[in-house]
């Protein structure tokens, strides 16, 4: 073979080898896919300053809406849907003028959420009301909020509208359940970042249902009257089916059999906790009255025998704090007449 034959032999080869290698680029990366990489290539080097431009136009309008809209949306959103349940509650009556309310409550918010809530204020109203007209408001302490959050409230707050919070009372005191409608608003911060967020719920809770189950336990008329006049001694239960606890102060009742009244009852230091409540109560039993009456009285016995009853109604006469009327409370006790069997053998 000749130097020529050789040559063209070796060219052939070289050929064939570009042919496949250009083969096999091919096939991975076709034509039209290697073209539009190369015109984009070729359009993001010549023109990469709009396309930054474009990218600082984007987050100016994107990170004003992340902080200003998205953010305390979601923030408002975690608080829409949190319960804010009441818990271990007890109301007082703390004086003429201001009212105190004690409990907990609990906010759920995401596991790994680290933010501070400002303190605020809670109003109470009822939300039944045509209007807005709270008749108080509590005091929300700041908060750390990490997960399930608890928060304890223990305000003193002046009464600010008197008939709502009577409207109120009385629906605690009768009914089966009752609402706590309450709204306010605060601010949340996440580092640096600040959210204003409404609050508004209305929690139902257990009422007293009318103190049902009230009895006179035991009952016994001295023969000489204490030093304060009274002549009557003995142990009542005052049950409270409900969620909160009441502190009442020093409640007075009136005492009637046959429509009579005979005299009062009075009960000191009355607090009701959830459950049965006993306490000892003194009285002033009018003998004039009872003599006088003794017939009519003893009409309405349960029978003749010696185990007979007399049906006893207890109206509501007075609240006093330090000796200071509670007219909020006395506007509930008004309207509210307890009944109890008493042994005839104690008249």
């Amino acid at each position: 073979m000749g130097a020529t034959d050789l040559h063209q032999s070796h060219s052939s080869a070289s050929n064939e080898k570009n042919g496949r290698a250009e083969q096999i680029e091919s096939t991975q990366y076709p034509p039209e896919t290697v073209g539009k990489q190369h015109r984009a290539r070729r359009h993001f080097a010549r023109f990469w300053w709009w396309w930054l431009i474009g990218f600082i136009i984007f987050l100016a309008i994107f990170l004003p809406c992340l902080f200003l809209k998205i953010i305390p949306a979601a923030i408002q959103n975690m608080i829409d849907k949190t319960d804010l349940p009441i818990i271990n509650a007890t109301i007082g009556a703390y004086s003429e003028t201001d009212i105190r309310f004690r409990f907990d409550t609990v906010l759920n918010a995401p596991g790994g959420l680290n933010a501070h809530m400002d303190s605020f204020n809670l109003s109470l109203y009822n939300a039944d009301t045509d209007g807005y007209y709270p008749y108080t408001f509590v005091t929300v302490p700041a908060q750390d909020l990490h997960g399930s959050t608890t928060i304890s409230i223990d305000s003193v707050s002046p009464v600010t509208n008197y008939t709502e919070l009577e409207k109120w009372l009385n629906a605690t005191f009768y009914a089966v359940t009752s609402d706590l409608s309450f709204r306010g608003s605060t601010t949340v911060h996440l580092g640096a970042l600040s959210a204003h967020v409404n609050i508004r719920k209305t929690v139902t809770i257990a009422g007293l249902n009318q103190l049902q189950g009230f009895a006179l336990d035991s009952s016994q008329l001295l023969t000489t009257a204490e030093a304060d006049g009274s002549n009557l001694i003995g142990n009542v239960t005052i049950p409270n089916p409900g969620a909160v606890a009441l502190e009442f102060g020093d409640l007075i009742f009136n005492a009637a059999i046959a429509d009579i009244i005979i005299g009062n009852m009075a009960i000191s230091d009355a607090t009701l906790y959830q459950g049965n409540n006993t306490f000892p109560f003194t009285g002033i039993i009018d003998l004039d009255t009872v003599v006088s009456n003794y017939n009519t009285i003893m009409g309405n016995a349960s029978s003749n025998a010696s185990d007979a009853y007399l049906v006893m109604a207890l109206s509501g006469n007075s609240c006093l704090i330090n000796g200071q009327h509670i007219s909020y409370v006395e506007a509930v006790l008004d309207n509210t007449t307890l009944y109890s069997d008493v042994p005839v053998s104690d008249f």
